[in-house]
């Protein structure tokens, strides 16, 4: 998948059935074989667009070896699918932000989670308010 191109789950299991991936039983299948299974039912529901919400690591994971993809590259569309906005900044920056973010949440539990979402939120509100006051100053003078 090019970086700038913008793939969601429907998008990526289409191409990779275009390019000989296989059925979607063929690649849940695979994904059985490999010890991530995922059923048809759920290749058929993210390749139609039923699915919009992120799916979990192991899901993606199991998406992975169906589509014999990279699970990063499974993440990227899953994250085009969830949250296109957040795949659109500026030289892939959202991508990456969004990225960054499901490996430091990856495997924490909701309260650790909510715990990291505080430091983000003030570290935020700290950027923002040392960027007013060089503001302020830069036209005081």
């Amino acid at each position: 998948m090019l970086r700038n191109e913008h793939v969601d789950l429907a998008g990526l299991i289409d191409n990779r059935r275009r390019s000989g991936g296989g059925s979607l039983r063929e690649m849940s299948r695979r994904a059985a074989d490999a010890g991530t299974p995922i059923s048809h039912v759920s290749l058929g529901d993210y390749a139609n667009g039923k699915v919009t919400s992120m799916p979990s690591e192991a899901t993606r994971r199991a998406l992975a070896a169906a589509l014999e993809v990279s699970y990063e590259e499974v993440t990227a569309a899953a994250l085009e699918s969830a949250a296109p906005e957040l795949t659109r900044g500026a030289n892939g920056e959202g991508l990456q932000h969004a990225q960054a973010f499901l490996r430091l949440t990856s495997g924490r539990s909701a309260a650790e989670i909510e715990q990291l979402l505080g430091v983000v939120e003030a570290a935020l509100a700290a950027m923002d308010a040392s960027r007013k006051t060089e503001r302020s100053h830069s036209s005081d003078g």
